[in-house]
């Protein structure tokens, strides 16, 4: 087993924001060609990537990938560059990597839909995806955590811009 190379390409505008993943060998990351190519039309999509661990069991890592410029449209409203995190599952060959994400979450409380908790507000409300991670278990589920950072979220004085992980 060899370790792959992820790669974004984050566009400011349009739809040809991408992110690509080279495969690894023996010798390395020999070749120019990705084995993989995900397009999406999300402004600054892949500007934030991260592998994640193995977070549905199958025994190869996962890995996320933000679009902190996302807009969401909610109960009829649209939160401008809420953002959005796109979570993908490893597999055994590269074109099993689906081009459609298997989950991804967006601002306006998606809290809840990730099981994590906040003190206040919404859960990225501006920005989230900008920044990713992921660390072992801190409930002791066995599974890794996520880690999504929000950087403009105004927590409790409006306009601080105080961020939110």
């Amino acid at each position: 087993m060899y370790l792959d190379l992820i790669v974004g390409e984050p566009c400011t505008s349009g739809t040809s924001s991408k992110v690509y993943i080279y495969a690894g060998s023996s010798s390395g990351i020999v070749t120019s060609n990705p084995a993989v190519s995900i397009v999406k039309g999300a402004i600054d999509f892949g500007i934030e990537v991260a592998t994640i661990g193995d977070e549905n069991g199958d025994n190869r890592d996962d890995f996320m990938v933000g679009a902190p410029l996302y807009d969401v449209t909610s109960g009829g409203n649209t939160f401008a560059d809420a953002g959005r995190v796109y979570v993908y599952e490893g597999a055994a060959t590269f074109s099993q990597i689906s081009n459609n994400n298997n989950w991804n979450k967006y601002g306006e409380n998606a809290y809840q839909h990730l099981g994590g908790s906040r003190e206040g507000g919404n859960l990225f409300a501006i920005t989230g995806g900008r920044s990713l991670g992921g660390l072992e278990s801190i409930n002791s589920d066995t599974k890794e955590d996520l880690l999504v950072g929000s950087p403009y979220y105004d927590h409790k004085i409006y306009g601080t811009d105080n961020g939110i992980v």
